[in-house]
């Protein structure tokens, strides 16, 4: 088989894994006859390691990574290319607001994943690398959003409307895509990209082909160039069969 693109960049949740969070054997498949054509397969997600590791190895062996919205950039499951760090005083006040308003702080450094009763503000050390509240409310949420995106060296997107994830000023699946090429010798004109909420706009937008899922919002499918099926349907092997491969 011939391929359109060089480079596959895949989003996990509500893209490559189906409504169970799995890869199923079908998009697996279409995965393994990418990577035989000779296409470099991309996970990139929003999960840290801790929370991608398993899917990553088993669904894209041995291949490159984009984690937590393009803050952990891994050439290959062993060896970590670029990690790129918030400011300490900013992941202390994402956890003073998620106090102040009643939602969850969770967050990502080094040594793995924390969620809210895990952690005392006036012991947070270094290290941390991608931060998020999660509210119940949609308008505290909006309301975190505005505060939050104002700040000057942060950058805000979610995977869910109930929830903001925070990383360093400039990073994004795109930024994570584009390093990765960089060190490959891909443009990015070469890869197609498949996603489905907002923290995949940008790199949609970035690539030479953005695939939306069938299961995206309606902000997701405007910025890309096709729409597959859903997540449901195996969107990811029918976009692959479709756009990808000949």
């Amino acid at each position: 088989m011939a391929v359109r693109y060089r480079v596959l960049a895949l989003d996990l949740d509500g893209t490559t894994l189906n409504a169970q969070g799995r890869v199923s054997r079908k998009t697996r498949y279409w995965l393994r006859k990418a990577a035989e054509a000779g296409v470099t397969l991309i996970c990139a997600t929003g999960r840290g390691y801790p929370r991608a590791k398993e899917i990553w190895e088993t669904a894209f062996p041995g291949s490159p990574a984009v984690l937590a919205n393009g803050a952990e950039i891994w050439l290959n499951p062993e060896t970590l290319l670029e990690r790129y760090y918030m400011e300490r005083e900013d992941v202390l006040r994402l956890h003073r607001l998620a106090e102040e308003t009643g939602g969850s702080f969770w967050a990502y450094n080094t040594t793995g994943m924390v969620r809210g009763h895990q952690l005392k503000g006036e012991d947070l050390g270094d290290g941390w690398y991608k931060c998020g509240i999660y509210h119940a409310d949609r308008a505290t949420v909006e309301e975190l959003w505005r505060i939050v995106g104002s700040w000057e060296n942060v950058s805000v997107t979610t995977s869910h409307p109930l929830m903001l994830e925070v990383a360093a000023k400039g990073i994004s699946k795109r930024s994570g895509v584009e390093r990765l090429c960089r060190e490959l010798g891909v443009p990015m004109k070469e890869v197609m990209a498949v996603g489905d909420s907002l923290n995949d706009v940008e790199l949609l937008q970035g690539v030479g082909l953005g695939v939306a899922m069938g299961n995206a919002g309606s902000e997701v499918k405007k910025a890309a160039d096709r729409v597959t099926r859903s997540h449901r349907a195996n969107g990811v092997a029918w976009a692959i069969r479709k756009y990808l491969l000949y």
